[in-house]
């Protein structure tokens, strides 16, 4: 190799270390620094200056300086002097020079220069990456930071520059200036689908799709000439390449102008950014439902007082009727359809994850065991069910009601899947969700977890249709056949209790869903929303009603005073104090929770304040924080969810009543 080559191919490997976005460091075997690139200038904070000669340690911070040291301390013990295996996609912390900690992934190469083992590091922040991940706790690929060392020896300048290219977290691709590529490294191949013989001598143009090509050649020609330095060097984003087999996909590009003997050459850095849109996409999506979700949750609330008066009033009004008169025939319709209204609403609620949440630890065997005469009937003879209990069922903590309406909701989707018939196997598991996987759903968070499996025979959907499955009011039944707020349902309870949900499927060939609740500690507590209670005074116990709707507030004086209390009412809390003031305690206070001025919860506080041996029942068809902590009620508190009959009212403020 002539003088004049040589100094070409170390001014191109110069040109590569200088320009590239990571940051390149080379330590010899003490630890040494001996060459800091600018990009691992503006990594950590330091100039070149200040930190050749100092060992590498310098730029660690703890645990990470110990284990450099014993690891680097066992490596130099082993005597080898070969280039290693790089190690690609080490995540570690940085410290920079003002103290701050800064996380980079790291790439390792070991390189001989004139006898010695030196050591280069390639470093990549990866705090935007870190930054997407936390908010949804997803998103990321923005990886700066790199590493690259510099040599004025020919032989560690041509073995660096190799190692270099050619494990390159990114696709490097050069070109000369007619366009015609004459180097990729393994990554690009991998990108793009060709090998190496395949591309070098074509036109850089083959990678891209069809729209970019005329443009290109007149914008390379400008580019080579200085004309667009500015606006062409750096990254790039919104970009498109193509792979082999034909598919686009998108890229982030930064180019480099490079020197040489035979003319300028450009070198292009692509990154591949498909995760990155997928998890823009998700966020996107998870902000879009949320937004829904607030607006359903409003709407529910205001409808569930309405509910509450109409199915009240019925009832009232069913009281005083006869079976036979003709009205009570017209009424119990009336009643179903405010029974089939308030459903909607709790579906509403579940969707929106702000229904009051009272969680029990519980089996979810037990569970599918207690529900199985019901699903074999609602699902008819045409579907058999098939159970697959886990050998050592886990125990999780939710609520059971809101369990039994998941399983509902998914045996329901399946049959509607199978409507000539089929099988569906109901399958429970302790699993395990690792950190891998929950970088992959961020909604979930890695452990110990339960899973409930629904996998059908069905028909299956398409992707286009599997994205949406969750999506309220979205469905693919004919108009009038469903609301689509059943598996946005099941969505929300889920979410709301700690779990995930994940669906695979292939059109005609059925579907899977996975439900995951955390694993709680604990053994199986008695089910008691149903256990029978006194719903009639038992001597003129008193009742303080507060709530700001007066036709609600009316409607609960009626169910308490015929079922024996003695009650007073109050539109909001400041006149309930003042009534507690003026004519003494109650037995208990029933109040809603969300009112203007004294909401339900601080009410309580001052009620309790003077009375502590006053019972309060909380009411409401939506909550927030100022009773539970999103959306699950605090231990031993008495709640009753609008809308609510006469029974349940009654029965709430008998089990709440002190004993006398």
């Amino acid at each position: 190799m002539s003088e004049q080559e040589s100094a070409d191919l170390a001014s191109q490997l110069q040109a590569v270390i200088d320009t590239v976005v990571d940051g390149i460091i080379t330590a010899d075997s003490t630890g040494a620094i001996r060459s800091f690139n600018p990009a691992a200038e503006r990594l950590f904070g330091y100039r070149a200056a200040e930190v050749l000669g100092r060992n590498i340690r310098v730029l660690m911070p703890e645990p990470y300086r110990s284990r450099h040291e014993d690891a680097f301390a066992r490596y130099l013990a082993e005597g080898t002097h070969r280039i290693v295996g790089l190690s690609i996609g080490l995540e570690a912390e940085g410290l920079r020079k003002d103290g701050s900690r800064i996380p980079v992934e790291l790439t390792v190469s070991e390189t001989p220069v004139r006898g010695e083992r030196w050591f280069t590091g390639i470093a990549r922040d990866i705090t935007e990456r870190k930054r997407v991940e936390a908010e949804l706790l997803a998103l990321n690929t923005n990886l700066d930071a790199l590493v690259y060392e510099r040599t004025r020896q020919l032989q560690a300048s041509e073995r660096r520059f190799e190692s270099l290219v050619e494990f390159a977290p990114d696709a490097l691709v050069m070109t000369n200036q007619q366009g015609a590529i004459i180097l990729v490294n393994r990554q690009a191949e991998a990108m793009f689908g060709w090998s190496r013989t395949e591309l070098v001598g074509q036109l850089v143009e083959v990678l891209m799709p069809g729209a970019s090509r005329p443009n290109h050649p007149r914008l390379r020609e400008s580019y080579l000439k200085g004309a667009v330095p500015r606006a062409m060097g750096g990254a790039r984003s919104n970009l498109r390449g193509k792979r082999k087999d034909g598919t686009e996909f998108p890229v982030d590009i930064s180019l480099s102008p490079i020197a040489s003997a035979d003319g300028p050459l450009v070198a292009a850095a692509v990154r591949d950014m498909t995760e990155h849109r997928q998890l823009e996409a998700q966020l996107q999506q998870g902000r879009r439902m949320e937004s829904v979700g607030r607006l359903a949750g409003g709407i529910a609330h205001d409808f569930n007082n309405l509910l509450t008066v109409i199915i009240g009033m019925v009832d009232l009004a069913l009281m005083g009727l006869r079976e036979q008169d003709p009205l009570h025939a017209d009424l119990e319709r009336v009643r179903k359809a405010g029974e089939r209204a308030a459903g909607l609403t709790r579906q509403l609620l579940a969707f929106s994850r702000k229904q009051v949440l009272q969680p029990k630890d519980l089996s979810l065997d037990r569970v599918v065991e207690q529900m199985l005469g019901m699903l074999e009937r609602v699902l008819g003879e045409h579907i058999k069910i098939v159970l697959l209990p886990a050998k050592t069922p886990g125990i999780v903590k939710a609520d059971p009601g809101q369990i039994e309406q998941v399983i509902m909701n998914l045996a329901v989707n399946a049959r509607d899947a199978m409507p000539e018939g089929g099988t569906l196997t109901i399958e429970t598991r302790d699993v395990v969700l690792d950190e891998e996987y929950a970088a992959e759903h961020p909604s979930v968070r890695p452990g110990p977890h339960v899973m409930l499996a629904f996998s059908d025979t069905g028909v299956g959907m398409d992707e286009a249709t599997r994205r949406q499955i969750f999506e309220p009011f979205f469905t693919t039944k004919a108009p009038g056949n469903g609301t689509g707020l059943g598996l946005s349902t099941v969505h929300g309870i889920v979410n709301q209790s700690g779990g995930s949900v994940s669906v695979y499927s292939e059109v005609g060939r059925g579907s899977t869903f996975r439900v995951y609740l955390p694993l709680a500690e604990g053994t199986m507590s008695v089910d008691d929303r149903h256990a029978g209670a006194a719903v009639v005074a038992r001597g003129g116990e008193k009742v303080l009603v507060v709530e700001d709707d007066d036709a609600v507030r009316h409607l609960a004086v009626r169910f308490l005073e015929s079922a024996g209390y003695a009650v007073r009412a109050a539109p909001n809390g400041e006149e309930a104090l003042r009534l507690l003031e003026r004519d003494g305690p109650v037995d208990v206070v029933v109040t809603d929770v969300i009112m203007p001025g004294l909401n339900g919860r601080n009410l309580s506080h001052r009620v309790l304040a003077l009375h502590p041996q006053t019972a309060i029942v909380f009411t409401s068809g939506y909550t927030d924080d100022a009773i539970a902590h999103h959306g699950v009620l605090d231990e031993g508190t008495h709640f009753l969810t609008k809308p609510y009959t006469a029974s349940e009212l009654t029965r709430k403020v008998r089990t709440a009543m002190p004993e006398l």
